[in-house]
């Protein structure tokens, strides 16, 4: 007999789905997301999709806005930089209880991590060096053998996965990083902790700078029109044509209040 699903169980399901979707990338950083263009896509109705993206709005993974509709997350410059801190406040201590519970455990994890990034580059598997990636860093946390830790981290850990599968096609970035996991199990390897806490911090500090750069500097919505307002400009592209092709002495006076 086939198994019938349950209000409770679609809502499960869905939650589930559209949370892969955003940790993989398919659901993009800032997309405007439909309830109904979900619940076809999923073969439900609207309900257990609405109920599903409340649960994920309270994970931080979804934005909900009344007049403007559900968004995936998207960080600003300062959230960025609270959420990495917050972060590596986590990895950097479960690093030191991890390595002082089992060294051995710890840098074998690791390095199983490790192989299976340089396994998924060496095939160009953007989504399996991702998932390796993240392996990394939960290994860390999962050998400290400490609940409360492992709870706050998941509190962060969708969105963290989120933002590595955003920077993970970026091969400069992932060079990077790549070189960055084989240093720090090598650091551990000899027996250097704070060496290799320290490399930790450069590692997660490098990525708000990226997602700053990559993500928000070149076309932050709403800072055009921002500017605009705060220049007085009716049309900024308009404007500043114009400006460009009056004399010197009156472009000054080009940007006339609105």
């Amino acid at each position: 007999m086939a198994s019938v699903l349950t209000p409770a169980s679609l809502t499960d399901l869905a939650a589930e789905r559209i949370r892969e979707a955003v940790m993989r990338g398919e659901l993009r950083l800032g997309e405007k997301i439909s309830e109904a263009s979900l619940a076809a896509a999923l073969r439900m109705s609207k309900t257990p999709v609405r109920e599903a993206l409340v649960r994920l709005s309270n994970e931080g993974l979804v934005i909900i806005s009344p007049r403007r509709g559900t968004f995936v997350f998207r960080l600003t410059r300062e959230e960025m930089a609270e959420i990495s801190g917050f972060r590596f406040a986590l990895e950097s201590s479960a690093l030191r209880l991890s390595f002082e519970r089992d060294r051995q455990a710890l840098i074998r994890i690791l390095s199983e991590a490790v192989a299976t990034m340089t396994a998924a580059r060496k095939r160009g598997d953007l989504r399996g060096y991702g998932k390796a990636d993240a392996d990394f860093h939960c290994g860390i946390i999962r050998g400290c053998d400490n609940r409360y830790l492992v709870e706050a981290y998941q509190r962060i850990s969708a969105r963290v996965a989120a933002i590595r599968t955003h920077m993970t096609p970026r091969p400069r970035m992932t060079d990077t990083a790549f070189a960055e996991h084989h240093r720090l199990v090598r650091l551990l390897q000899f027996g250097r902790l704070q060496a290799a806490i320290d490399l930790l911090g450069r590692h997660i500090d490098r990525n708000v700078r990226y997602y700053v750069r990559e993500t928000l500097d070149p076309a932050e919505p709403g800072r055009a029109e921002e500017l605009r307002r705060k220049l007085g400009m009716k049309d900024g592209s308009r404007q500043v044509r114009r400006r460009q092709r009056l004399p010197p002495a009156r472009r000054a006076q080009a940007f006339t209040p609105a």
